[in-house]
């Protein structure tokens, strides 16, 4: 079996295209169809990029998520008394 899904973790301010072109590389190699990248932000032409690959290689999907996303998930869920 061989389901596993690249996840990389980026603690910097803004996520430039270059970031995102070595990510693209990884998984490219390891013929990986879908791929996670938490920021805390990312830059146009990061977005641009993403989209670029996204649409060449249609099997492939590319999750981005902002730091943000889980932040306001987390506070939220603490107001409801519920855990993550």
């Amino acid at each position: 079996m061989d389901d596993w899904y690249p996840i990389q973790v980026k603690q910097m301010d803004r996520v430039g295209r270059p970031d995102i072109d070595s990510f693209e590389a990884a998984m490219m190699r390891t013929r990986r169809k879908k791929g996670f990248f938490v920021g805390f932000d990312f830059s146009r032409d990061a977005l641009t990029e993403i989209d670029g690959f996204s649409g060449a290689n249609t099997s492939s999907l590319f999750r981005l998520r902002c730091v943000k996303f889980w932040m306001n998930k987390s506070r939220k869920n603490w107001r409801d008394g519920e855990t993550l």
